[in-house]
């Protein structure tokens, strides 16, 4: 189900609205009813929500929705994936011309669905949104995820800007075309980037989030971009020969400066210099294997082969009956033949 757009026997709609949720029980509800009346009866629609493994009842409030209106498409991941592989769910079951990925969380407002499709209408493969300075998120979110794109820019050079997020509009074919590349580490921002396409830019305002809390810490924010500049450059390894040249030019002038003070019959000082450059040179060697050890789990991950995420319920039957159907035919495929009679 990972590898490939399911066939749905339903008529394709124009829009699919793709939303992740993690512990955002009090949210979907309140998402649904603003894309409803947003979109209203002008455009054919579907709205995926995929619960990423919430510990709250986020998916029983999607199956509710579900029942109510039959564009709702809920899947429950088998734990929790993360933000960017539950995305990556719902892209592989979307099955609009036009794909628009948001938050749960209702800080990226649904009011501004139709200006992106206009974009799109008007001959834009991509639209971006543009998240303007002023809005609900705290000041250090904005400058360290400003200082982030700044870095990834110049070491990956795939042009980032302030304000990017997964609040984006994708043409299906535009789609179709970025899940052939590996999807082992995923970095969905930096990958529409990457693509080079031309894309529309929409600015909004961040809004309040509607109930609960960001489960996006410090950390997972951390972990993200490395995930990012990982998977987009070799920079940080390349960076060990310009580590390696400059505490090779600090050793040969400490020892320059000893061999100098001892040929002038003073005493040689500076012990604690020399501890210093010493632990400095350690810590390098440590940060560089590290570095290493990023790249080659990544190498390891790969050659595992396992699904980037694994979906345990859906709430479309056509769907179940598809994976079902899928799982019965890669069952069949791996039983040997019977002898012949």
């Amino acid at each position: 189900m990972s590898d490939q757009r399911l066939d749905m026997p339903d008529a394709r709609p124009t829009v699919s609205i793709v939303v992740p949720a993690f512990n955002e029980a009090g949210n979907v509800a309140v998402l649904y009813r603003r894309i409803a009346d947003v979109l209203a009866s002008s455009w054919q629609w579907e709205l995926i929500l995929i619960d990423d493994g919430s510990a709250d009842d986020t998916f029983e409030r999607i199956q509710d929705l579900a029942r109510q209106d039959p564009r709702v498409i809920g899947l429950s991941l088998a734990r929790n994936f993360g933000h960017q592989y539950a995305l990556l769910a719902g892209l592989d079951v979307a099955r609009g011309e036009a794909i628009i990925s948001m938050d749960a969380d209702l800080q990226h407002p649904p009011e501004l669905l139709p200006e992106l499709l206009r974009h799109w209408q008007d001959g834009a493969n991509v639209v971006m949104t543009e998240r303007l300075p002023a809005g609900q998120l705290p000041w250090w979110k904005v400058w360290t995820s400003n200082q982030f794109y700044r870095l990834f820019s110049a070491l990956t050079g795939v042009r980032m800007e302030a304000g990017d997020s997964d609040f984006r509009l994708l043409d299906a074919e535009v789609l179709d075309r970025l899940r052939q590349v590996d999807r082992t580490h995923l970095f969905m921002r930096g990958l529409v980037r990457w693509a080079g396409y031309h894309a529309a830019r929409v600015p909004y305002s961040v809004a309040q989030r509607h109930s609960g809390r960001s489960s996006y810490s410090l950390g997972r924010m951390m972990r993200l971009g490395v995930t990012g500049i990982t998977a987009f450059s070799s920079a940080p390894l390349r960076a060990g020969i310009g580590l390696g040249v400059f505490t090779a030019a600090l050793a040969a002038m400490e020892f320059a400066y000893a061999l100098w003070t001892k040929m002038t019959g003073k005493p040689v000082q500076g012990w604690v210099s020399l501890v210093g450059l010493i632990t400095a040179l350690f810590s390098m060697n440590f940060l560089l294997i590290g570095m290493i050890g990023v790249y080659i789990g990544r190498v390891f991950e790969k050659v595992q082969g396992r699904p980037p995420y694994l979906v345990e319920q859906s709430t479309d039957d056509a769907m179940r009956l598809t994976t079902r159907a899928a799982a019965r035919a890669r069952r069949q495929r791996a039983l040997p033949e019977p002898p012949p009679a």
